[in-house]
């Protein structure tokens, strides 16, 4: 499975040089005609990357001299990989251990900012979804099951084995099928799965539409606070553009503490990107957002997901992270 990911990685990379034409042509980096640094951030369909728009509604990225634009895709993590790693996007938001992973193999990958976490234990930011009529009544009635994540060897299916493990169960006995989160209802409707593994919105989407939660998947880490995903960039691009990785540190994260103090204004962006029902605004539960890197957290998620598997070797985060002068 690795040896996949790697594959998969390599030749996104290769394909985004060969689409951007070697990079040369890329406008990445330079001053446009107001005098600010245009920069391009890689995002995803979610909530958590909310930040990044308040940022550029409210003047924060600009305040630092950077014209923000966001790339959309549709995945995350190692699907914005190959466009930091060629220079096509600048910085993206992505999730922590496919981060950790890549660099693992070997990638140029830094993380400059937090993203999001996990606000603490009992959060409904993300769940274990069954039906309501199925006989699954906890996480180690998983056992023998099959359960969709959105991406294998992940902090998804780390999430999954620990849940059961946790509730008694044998981590190990379960089978795990990767579909997009936007499948994946429609999978657990149709049979297809026993459970799935669902992040805001979806959660609140599936629980609308009459699945049960059996399990909130972020009482992973000890406090419940699970580092979530960080905002990062390739460390070729942070060694050359040591001034803008700066500024862009310290606008995203005025948003993300401008995001954290006022979550009526989160919900108030995210129509403007996501396509979804007011109902669901109101009623999807937040992540942690703030400013703050918690390098002790994120080296709590290394120890668990090195513990099952997903990494090879033991992990000391800090050579990832771009840290403030003087950071412990």
């Amino acid at each position: 499975m690795r040896d996949r990911l790697t594959a998969v990685l390599a030749a996104g990379v290769m394909l985004t040089l060969a689409a951007c034409g070697g990079g040369d042509d890329n406008p990445n980096g330079e001053d446009d005609a107001d005098g600010l640094i245009d920069v391009v951030v890689g995002v995803s369909s979610v909530v958590d990357v909310s930040p990044v728009y308040l940022g550029i509604q409210e003047g924060f990225f600009e305040d630092h001299g950077l014209n923000v634009t966001p790339q959309n895709t549709s995945g995350g993590g190692a699907a914005l990989l190959p466009s930091v790693i060629s220079g096509e996007v600048d910085f993206a938001y992505g999730n922590l251990v496919s981060l950790m992973i890549a660099h693992e193999q070997g990638l140029d990958v830094r993380v400059v900012a937090h993203g999001s976490s996990s606000p603490g234990r009992g959060s409904e930011q993300g769940a274990l979804l069954v039906l309501p009529d199925s006989d699954i009544q906890s996480a180690a009635d998983l056992e023998g099951r099959t359960v969709a994540v959105n991406s294998l060897e992940s902090l998804t299916e780390v999430m999954v084995r620990d849940a059961i493990a946790t509730e008694g169960g044998d981590p190990d006995a379960v089978e795990l099928v990767e579909l997009s989160l936007g499948d994946m209802q429609a999978a657990l409707e149709n049979g297809d799965v026993d459970a799935i593994t669902t992040f805001e919105p979806f959660t609140t989407i599936g629980e609308q539409d009459g699945a049960r939660s059996v399990y909130q998947i972020f009482d992973l880490t000890e406090s419940g606070r699970t580092f979530i995903a960080g905002y990062f960039t390739s460390g070729a691009f942070a060694e050359e553009n040591p001034d803008l990785v700066e500024a862009f540190t310290a606008a995203i994260g005025e948003s993300l503490d401008f995001a954290e103090e006022n979550p009526d204004e989160v919900r108030a962006i995210v129509p403007t990107y996501l396509d979804l029902d007011q109902s669901i605004i109101d009623e999807m539960a937040m992540p942690l957002f703030g400013s703050e890197m918690d390098i002790d957290g994120a080296q709590e998620l290394a120890d668990i997901v090195t513990d099952y598997g997903v990494l090879e070797q033991p992990m000391d985060v800090r050579e990832f992270f771009v840290l403030p002068e003087g950071a412990e």
